[in-house]
């Protein structure tokens, strides 16, 4: 690497370390982490497809292998920098569902939504994935039982109680996510979550919870709420009808603005 692009990316360390990711802008904070994967090229062009590819930073970290590798310049250095950096970020963000040990507990629902947006947070289609549980609620395996489309999944209840006798779990929890974010259960959900309750019931299986997934958001079938996580240490609970209201005023408000740029 020659003089001029060592001084350049000099400059940039000396800029972050003295204003913080606030002083500057998305293009040269992924410059800078770009140049830490390819020491020996300029990699200002490359942020920029980046970013021109996917619209922001955020949603260059939040890229999928297969997103990443459609950008010309990109190499596996890069990809294990920008995901590595994502996965990171979920897991202090979710701190709470983490554990520090190897043997770890769901306890309650709370804890399994975040675990559970931890586990989704690439996902872009809807997943269904299963936690298999002992009776003192460690987790014994995480498996993906089903991937679908961006608004539908199929997932066949035989196979969960299969999953469940092989990992001898004596509690489950289900759940997949709404790529669309909206965690209002469908016809088809609560039709499903009926099906693995009566299931389980013969069986013998304690159905812990069934959950969907959004963005920051989770609703539990066991308590017909709605769990938004702002932050690792914040928790607010919905009941489901007040969540489906506000969705309803977002909506109005969001139709009502666009009534008048559409005459103009």
């Amino acid at each position: 690497m020659d003089n001029l692009h060592a001084g350049h990316r000099k400059r940039q360390r000396d800029q972050y370390l003295a204003t913080g990711v606030a002083g500057m802008p998305d293009h040269a904070l992924l410059e800078l982490l770009l140049s830490f994967a390819i020491p020996r090229r300029d990699v200002n062009p490359l942020a920029h497809r980046l970013i021109n590819k996917f619209g922001s930073l955020e949603n260059v970290l939040s890229a999928t292998k297969e997103e990443l590798l459609t950008v010309d310049g990109v190499g596996e250095h890069t990809i294990v920098l920008l995901q590595l950096l994502f996965d990171l970020h979920k897991r202090l963000e979710l701190q709470p569902s983490f554990p520090k040990k190897r043997t770890f507990t769901l306890n309650n629902s709370e804890q399994a939504c975040r675990y559970g947006l931890a586990l989704s947070a690439r996902d872009r289609y809807e997943t269904v994935r299963l936690i298999c549980l002992d009776a003192k609620l460690h987790v014994l395996n995480t498996c993906v039982l089903s991937v679908g489309t961006k608004n539908s999944v199929f997932m066949d209840p035989r196979h969960v109680f299969e999953k469940a006798f092989f990992y001898q779990a004596s509690g489950i929890i289900l759940m997949h996510n709404h790529p669309s974010g909206n965690v209002c259960p469908s016809e088809d959900d609560v039709e499903t979550a009926e099906r693995i309750l009566a299931l389980a019931d013969e069986l013998r299986v304690n159905v812990r919870d069934q959950i969907i997934l959004g963005e920051k958001l989770a609703y539990s079938f066991a308590f017909d709420k709605v769990f938004s996580f702002p932050s690792a240490s914040k928790t607010i609970t919905y009941p489901l009808n007040e969540y489906r209201a506000m969705l309803e005023r977002i909506e109005q408000e969001e139709r009502h603005t666009r009534i008048p740029e559409m005459i103009s």
